[in-house]
């Protein structure tokens, strides 16, 4: 028989990836204040090529795609070694106070693809980045954030020509208007550089990991950066999976149990830098936004239909479970909300393949609460819901219980 794993970002935090909103906010905060530091000292004029020295602010913003490529070529190398005491500062913090220098650190982050990933990400915290600001500002008003959910909202207020104080003190921040014409097309433009920082977030984060791990075998005296049993979990979800279905954008799960598994990535992966091939230039294609709405169709580059296509992910996942169903005994859901911004996903698992058994796992009980009530969402059957729990098709498995 086989199984299909099914994995969110739930898998990544159980093994103490810093890949909630929350920790993305926090490292955007402290890059932007120690580049804020980088400009009171004039080091990042420096690393400019010199013909740039004496531009304005909006010249520079106006000449974005020639300094661009200047950045990556006549000045990386000045802008790459000028942050690099603020990317081993803001990572020694992240990964539990472990002692790094900026030569250690130039060590690990070798070659073009980092050079020009370091590039946008200085880029992007010279002009801040409207959804960034925008996320801080509510998560400051509500308490939490959902990212996706947040630009869902927004854009539906634009619709409706209401905007609340934050958004519009925010436009006018880029000299826009919430009514002007071109709003759709700049938040379209804000949305692909947050992807590229969250890119460059990833990337640099998982190849630190894998240094600090690489330094722990030859010294065994620095702090776990993964602090959780590895073991305990592969004895969850078992290690006999024929399939992983990752809606995440790292590929954790064949780094930490060392496999060259057959994993789908049905929302995009970041990209190698290691791969000369690989073009930085470009934007990341990572599926990020919200499902089909019909009230939000001028606005169709935020829908993930519409970015799976645009990025030519080809999803298989469910060709899969058709040619296989007969043999697969069970379909795991580990680190899945099962919310609303991935009910596409779940609403054949539950509605089409009824026969297969699913195992879901919760962080606690309070997930098991909030998975079951995700659950009868999708079904939208009280009997046929019932009749799948009687049946032990549907059954759920608590990580953490207290």
């Amino acid at each position: 028989m086989r199984n299909m794993l099914i994995i969110g970002n739930g898998f990544d935090r159980a093994l103490n990836m810093p890949t909630a909103y929350n920790d993305f906010l926090k490292f955007y905060d402290k890059a932007k204040s120690l580049y804020n530091k980088f400009c009171e000292k004039d080091i990042l004029a420096e690393a400019l090529p010199e013909k740039y020295h004496d531009l304005t602010a909006d010249s520079l913003a106006n000449n974005k795609n020639v300094i661009y490529k200047d950045l990556f070529w006549s000045g990386i190398d000045a802008c790459y070694r000028a942050t690099l005491d603020s990317c081993c500062e803001m990572f020694c913090e992240l990964l539990g106070k472990f002692e790094a220098s900026s030569s250690d650190y130039e060590k690990m982050f070798i070659g073009k693809g980092f050079r020009e990933i370091n590039a946008k990400l200085i880029w992007m915290l010279a002009r801040s980045n409207f959804w960034m600001e925008y996320f801080k500002k509510t998560k400051k008003k509500q308490g939490w954030i959902d990212f996706e959910k947040t630009i869902g909202n927004l854009l539906k207020e634009l619709t409706k020509e209401k905007c609340d104080p934050i958004c519009i003190d925010l436009f006018q921040c880029w000299n826009l208007n919430p009514s002007d014409e071109v709003v759709g097309e700049f938040l379209a433009d804000q949305l692909d550089q947050l992807k590229d920082f969250l890119e460059g977030y990833l990337i640099i984060f998982e190849r630190a990991r894998h240094w600090v791990q690489e330094m722990q075998s030859y010294s065994g005296n620095a702090t776990y950066f993964i602090t959780c049993d590895v073991n305990r979990l592969e004895n969850l979800i078992g290690s006999d999976i024929d399939y992983v279905v990752s809606l995440n954008y790292t590929d954790t799960y064949n780094s930490v149990f060392h496999g060259e598994g057959n994993v789908e990535y049905v929302h995009g992966r970041v990209r190698n830098p290691d791969d000369k091939n690989e073009d930085f230039t470009t934007v990341a294609g990572l599926v990020f936004g919200i499902n089909d709405q019909a009230d939000l169709e001028r606005y169709r580059w935020v829908f993930k239909k519409n970015q799976i296509e645009q990025y030519g992910i080809d999803v298989k996942y469910l060709d899969y479970l058709r040619q296989n169903k007969d043999i697969i005994d069970s379909i795991i859901i580990y680190g899945c909300s099962l919310g609303e911004a991935d009910i596409e996903i779940f609403e054949p698992i539950f509605l089409e393949f009824v026969d297969i058994k699913k195992k879901i796992y919760c962080y606690d009980c309070q997930g098991k609460n909030n998975l079951q009530i995700a659950v009868r969402n999708i079904i939208r059957d009280e009997n046929r819901y019932e009749e799948q729990i009687k049946n032990g098709n549907i059954d759920y498995y608590v990580v953490n219980e207290k």
